[in-house]
This record gives structure tokens, sequence and C-alpha cells, in this order.
């Protein structure tokens, strides 16, 4: 399998706290409050997002759980010792699902450029190749069926 080089630009995202599901997220939670996600990566889109994202709930005393691993991040610890394991798990797991990500978009080039390169599908002889994205919109058949 062929390795993609990384994107000679950075994407144009906007960070958690600029998009509009973010900031409302960032004015709804208040201190003791507790966010429950599933997994940090849906807390940003990038590592440095997902991480700023987290540090910014803690020092606000928000909670953070997570579902898959039943992590608790929170921001009341005074202990150095836990605030270093802390902040190196929240670093692995944003490093883990950034990793994943970048996996999973090299996957999906991959297959769109196998795609592109098959002519036709050897079952029905019609057109295998990448046309693109799916319609957004649910076509309607011109002629329904009737009803019984």
């Amino acid at each position: 399998m062929p390795a993609y080089p990384p994107p000679t630009k950075p994407p144009r995202t906007k960070p958690s706290a600029e998009r509009p599901e973010g900031k409302r997220l960032f004015d709804m939670l208040r201190a003791g409050d507790t966010l429950v996600v599933r997994w940090v990566d849906h807390l940003g889109r990038n590592y440095t997002d997902v991480v700023d994202t987290i540090r910014e709930f803690m020092r606000r005393g928000v909670i953070i759980k997570t579902v898959i691993n039943g992590m608790t991040f929170d921001g009341s610890t005074a202990d150095p010792m836990q605030c270093a394991v802390r902040d190196a798990l929240i670093a692995f797991m944003a490093a883990t699902a950034q990793a994943q990500t970048e996996v999973t978009k090299s996957v999906q080039r991959a297959g769109i450029d196998h795609a592109r390169r098959v002519k036709l599908e050897p079952a029905s002889g019609r057109p295998a190749g990448y046309l693109g994205r799916k319609p957004s919109y649910r076509r309607v058949h011109p002629c329904p069926r009737s009803t019984r």
C-alpha cells in the first residue's frame, strides 16, 4: 500500500471553541459540571485542539469522562505527580486519536485511488470508478410503486 505524504499546507479548520457547537458547549458548561464523551477525539479535530479543549475545561472546573475506557479528567488535583500522569494520559489519548484519523484518511484516499483505476464492475459491466460523493438528498422515483 502506498504511503501518502501529509498535506503541504495545514487544513483550514477552526478550533473547537470557535465552531458553533464548540461555542455552545463552552458557554453551557460551568465549574462542577461533568462532560461525558465517547472518546477524547470528539473534543477536537486534531491533537492540539483536543489537548487545548480538555485543558481549558479542566481550568474551568469541568470534569471530563470518557465512555469507551472509563477515564475521568479533572483539574482539582494539586499533587504534581497526579497532574503529570493525567497530562501524559491526555497527550497519549489525543495522539492516538490523531494517528487513527490519519490512518483512516490514508486508507480512504487509497480506496478512492483504486476505484478511479478500476474500469468496469465484473458482474454488471457498469462503471465502477469513483464517481464522487453520493448526493445529500434522496432521489424519488418518478413513478412510485402502487400500494397494495
